[in-house]
Order: C-alpha cells, then structure tokens, then sequence
C-alpha cells in the first residue's frame, strides 16, 4: 500500500514539475530585453505608428511582389489575408508561402479546388487539436495536410510570427474561397478568393 502511495504522487509530482517548466518557458524569443522594464504611452504610440507604417509599406510591396516566380507571400492578421485574392494558372506549380503577423493563431484553409500537393512545411497543431497531455509534456505535431482521397484541401497554420509554406499544382478552374477555419475569424471577414485561370 505505501508503494502504491509513493508511485503515485511520484507521478503527480512529475507531472506538476513538467506543467511548471512548459508555464515557466513562455519568454517571446523577438521581444527586446532591456533593463528599463518602463516603456512610456508616448514610446507605445511609436511603436504603433512605425508597426502601422510598416505594415503599409508591406502591404505594398506585398501587391507588388507577391510573385516571385510562382512564389505567393500571404500575411494573415487580425481578421484579414493579404492579398485577399490571388489569381493562379491551372498546373502550374506555386508556392503560398504564409506569415502570421497576428497576435493569434490563425489558419489557412481551401477545401474545394482540385489540387496536387507537392510540399508542405513542418506546421503547429491546431489550437482545438491538441491535447492537455500534449501541451504539459511540450509533445509537438506536424499539422499540414491535403486530402489525398479527394485532392481538395490546402491547409496550411502558424502561430503568431511564424511562416509556414506548402506547394500545390491547381488541376481545375474556378473561383474557390479560402478562409480562417480558427471560430469566429472567417465570420469576421477572415477569407478570400482564389481564381484559376486557363
């Protein structure tokens, strides 16, 4: 009986140890350290302003060059894709090469359009597809995928500041909508078009 006793709170103790470390390491690795922990309204407003500043020039630069070669850079943030709409040519190879600027995770998700997938990079889990245990033992899973039976899903997701990438021929033409599948974000106009041309 006391053996039983010690394993189990052996296991528990093991348990609480790994929940606090995996708490304990969620330092932002791009978040400035400095010694003066005070940031002042006026140095906020600063940094907002060049965040905005910057995201306009991005914004852009991003209609401008959003091709390089078949490469497709696409910015998810709070509720919105840039570009909202992307226009393709039928089996030709491209890249959607996706960046989180956001705050929060977000996804990428085309479910009807007919396709070959080719790459994918190494993605997060999905938020509502990982389990507690996944989370307290810091276990981390490749979540990227194309429908293999039916060849219509692109589905690609990052966490915020994270790039993510896939590779896909477009068998078919049409207009075909892509959205955040993550709720409430596609609802708040989270979506777009892409457009397959002959």
């Amino acid at each position: 009986m006391q053996l039983k006793r010690n394993t189990f709170f052996l296991v528990v103790s093991i348990l609480m140890i790994s929940f606090l470390v995996g708490c304990g390491s969620g330092e932002k690795e791009d978040a400035p350290k400095s010694d003066d922990s005070a940031t002042t309204d006026e140095e906020l407003k600063n940094e907002d302003q060049d965040d905005a500043n910057q995201a306009d020039k991005n914004s852009d630069k991003a209609h401008e060059t959003d091709r390089k070669g078949n490469t497709i850079e696409i910015t998810a943030t709070e509720m919105k894709f840039e570009p909202s709409q992307i226009t393709l040519k039928k089996g030709q190879e491209y890249e959607f090469v996706m960046t989180n600027d956001g705050q929060v995770f977000h996804d990428f998700v085309e479910d009807e359009m007919e396709i070959k997938m080719t790459f994918m990079s190494d993605m997060p889990d999905h938020p509502d597809q990982t389990s507690m245990l996944d989370r307290l033992l810091g276990t981390k899973k490749a979540f990227a995928h194309s429908d293999e039976k039916h060849k219509k899903t692109l589905h690609m997701n990052a966490k915020p500041g994270q790039t993510v990438s896939i590779k896909f021929i477009p068998k078919e033409t049409g207009e075909f909508e892509f959205y955040c599948s993550v709720p409430g974000h596609k609802e708040a106009g989270m979506k777009g078009t892409i457009i397959v041309e002959e």
